[in-house]
């Protein structure tokens, strides 16, 4: 962890001043980042969990050079890196995490710690998924630098729709996976704010690729994966 002082990037982000009974945030918080608030504007779908949350990043170009430096600053500081022992984070902490999947490092929260203190859950806050009971060793501490970035993802869901059929309380994995096959990450798309549901943005999202303006609610109500509300 030292190395990363060293290497210039400054000091780090201190720990989460103080912990609440469900295991949750503290003061510490990435700046949040700000989407157009009229109009139409393009995001980048880029983690789906149902229609009523999804998590977006957006796509204005200088935006996703931002982020792209921002992944590859993140591998020049961390790759490699030794676990600092004395390193023990704590609910609400920012930190730097490595993805079980592709093993790469990202910016992330910590939602949750266990009992013994060597496995958390994480949010990762510029794609939005979340993985849970990483080995304490795949953590580091955030170097200051990397705080100043607006978190990349926002959480959305799909304006005017609701499970089918009406009253479910819960989407239908076919209507994930539709969505999911509706919205991959390498498209952009075309997004209008229509409110919000608690701290959800709720987006009338659009499909423009193909040159026509394709309602993503709209094809989920077709599909009848999903009801007018």
């Amino acid at each position: 962890a030292e190395e990363l002082v060293s290497a210039g990037h400054g000091r780090f982000v201190s720990g989460a001043s103080e912990e609440v009974e469900n295991g949750s945030a503290t003061d510490n918080s990435f700046p949040v980042l700000q989407l157009p608030s009229t109009g139409r504007f393009t995001v980048l779908v880029v983690d789906v969990r149902s229609p009523s949350s999804f998590s977006v990043q957006s796509g204005a170009d200088d935006e996703i050079l931002a982020s792209a430096n921002l992944l590859s600053d993140l591998a020049s500081a961390y790759e490699g890196s030794a676990y600092d022992s004395s390193y023990r984070p704590i609910a609400g902490d920012l930190c730097c995490s490595r993805f079980s999947e592709d093993k790469c490092w990202y910016r992330t929260v910590v939602d949750g710690v266990s009992a013994s203190g060597d496995h958390v859950d994480v949010t990762f806050v510029d794609f939005g998924n979340s993985e849970r009971s990483v080995p304490v060793t795949e953590t580091r501490r955030l170097a200051e630098t990397f705080a100043a970035l607006p978190q990349q993802a926002l959480t959305c869901a799909l304006y005017g729709v609701a499970p089918a059929p009406r009253g479910a309380k819960h989407w239908s994995d076919s209507a994930v996976n539709f969505l999911r096959s509706l919205a991959p990450m390498s498209v952009k798309m075309s997004a209008e704010r229509r409110g919000m549901d608690g701290t959800t943005l709720l987006l009338d999202l659009q499909d423009t690729s193909t040159g026509q303006n394709v309602s993503i609610a709209g094809m989920l109500l077709e599909r009848g994966f999903a009801v007018e509300i």
